[in-house]
């Protein structure tokens, strides 16, 4: 009795297995929704809802990751939708730059500041990409590289601030409507300014990564890596101990192998 009864469930998790296989498949590949499968004898209206709300599992995960802009703008998950329909959302790392520039159409953006926080935003989210662990150097004589996605970027430090301000949580559209005016309100008065930030990838099942302002030397070693073979000691003797001990530390710097 309990070897058959074993069998049948075994049975039922591979039919369950093979659905959420099917249901990956069709809501993260882009374009309209596909009929269910033959295997599968669902109302048709049944499996595009599922497919739909698989599509807004995405979203949401987009806007935990960091996108919280997301929020305050009308009808950003109808957009979200409106993407899907010809780009697929395999990728969940690369969708809040493809989703952006379709969001803030008519949207009236103060000196630029709504983009300002979006790109930040965006930045956010793509640090939770995982990139294979660096490889730390082991001697003062080895030669050290960035380690793979770390990249020099720019933003505004205030639009950290900014992005801390929004609220985390989806809000009805009148509630979105007058966070979005305050949030406009805790604009500077100023255009937006970049300045140089290193962007340094995690890695591992829950990567979260760095986002860090850095200056003119650290800037130019950088570059400088990117271009030309250095040392442990020579990198060490432009930007000194305890910086390349925090880049060391967090991943920004691998040991290159030939």
């Amino acid at each position: 009795m309990f070897a058959g009864q074993g069998k049948d469930l075994g049975l039922s998790f591979r039919d369950i297995e093979a659905m959420a296989e099917a249901i990956d498949l069709a809501a993260l590949s882009a374009g309209p929704f596909s009929p269910p499968p033959a295997q599968f004898p669902l109302p048709q209206a049944t499996w595009h809802a599922i497919l739909r709300s698989r599509r807004l599992r995405v979203f949401d995960w987009v806007i935990d990751a960091g996108f919280r802009l997301l929020n305050l703008l009308p009808r950003s998950n109808e957009h979200f939708l409106a993407l899907a329909e010809h780009s697929d959302l395999q990728n969940k790392y690369a969708v809040a730059r493809k989703l952006w520039p379709s969001t803030r159409e008519n949207l009236e953006d103060f000196e630029g500041w709504l983009n300002a926080v979006a790109e930040t935003e965006i930045l956010l989210v793509e640090l939770r990409e995982p990139w294979p662990p660096a490889n730390s150097p082991e001697s003062v004589s080895d030669i050290v590289v960035p380690s793979a996605g770390v990249r020099l970027v720019q933003i505004d430090p205030s639009t950290l601030d900014l992005h801390h301000s929004i609220p985390e949580f989806s809000l009805p559209a009148r509630l979105a409507a007058a966070e979005l005016s305050s949030l406009r309100l805790r604009f500077p008065e100023r255009s937006p300014v970049s300045q140089d930030a290193l962007f340094v990838p995690g890695s591992g099942d829950e990567p979260e990564g760095f986002l860090v302002q850095i200056e003119g030397v650290l800037v130019s070693a950088v570059s400088a890596m990117m271009h030309q073979d250095m040392t442990v000691a020579q990198l060490r003797d432009r930007i000194g101990s305890d910086v390349l001990a925090n880049l060391i530390q967090m991943g920004a710097l691998s040991r290159w192998i030939s």
